[in-house]
């Protein structure tokens, strides 16, 4: 093999590998893509949620507890009895 052969040899495989490395830069890119498409309205819907659990339980539990009387109306009701 003579020196020009061995440099188109070269230049042949390092456009091979350039287009393999295109091709995997691509494929990163697109899976990247999908994960976010994927995770955003997940984590969104999983906020939604746990706001949503942590409202209903506050809310029930105000709605089953006995209201809070205040100082001076339970000095008021202490003094009639």
């Amino acid at each position: 093999m003579d020196p020009e052969q061995i440099r188109e040899e070269m230049m042949l495989r390092r456009a091979s590998i350039d287009r393999k490395l295109d091709i995997l830069a691509l494929y990163t890119r697109e899976a990247k893509r999908r994960a976010l498409r994927r995770t955003v309205p997940m984590t969104v819907a999983l906020v939604a949620l746990l706001t949503g659990m942590w409202a209903w339980k506050r809310r029930s539990a105000a709605a089953t507890a006995r209201p809070r009387r205040s100082l001076k109306v339970a000095r008021a009701a202490a003094a009639f009895r």
